[in-house]
């Protein structure tokens, strides 16, 4: 999604006529415009896709913490079974 969004932009940026005549200031501000609304939305972007990715990689963690836990819990549920069948001999 984000090379379309990319791919689409570029040709709409290529669209534009390019500067025939230097003392054009329209069309010099048109290419100047596009320039820095494509740097601002390339930055933009990958800002959210490392906030994204940040917290994808945190979702993980916290699972991968609960899972530890929970075959914790589990061992020391086992051992407390073990230790009861014990006591009851």
């Amino acid at each position: 999604m984000f090379n379309y969004f990319l791919n689409t932009l570029a040709i709409s940026v290529s669209e534009l006529e390019p500067v025939q005549n230097n003392n054009d200031e329209k069309q010099k501000a048109i290419w100047i415009i596009a320039l820095v609304a494509v740097v601002i939305i390339c930055i933009v972007l990958s800002q959210i896709k490392f906030d994204i990715s940040g917290k994808i990689k945190a979702k993980k963690e916290e699972n991968a913490k609960k899972k530890i836990e929970r075959e914790r819990n589990e061992e020391l549920e086992r051992l407390h079974e073990i230790k009861r069948k014990n006591q009851r001999k």
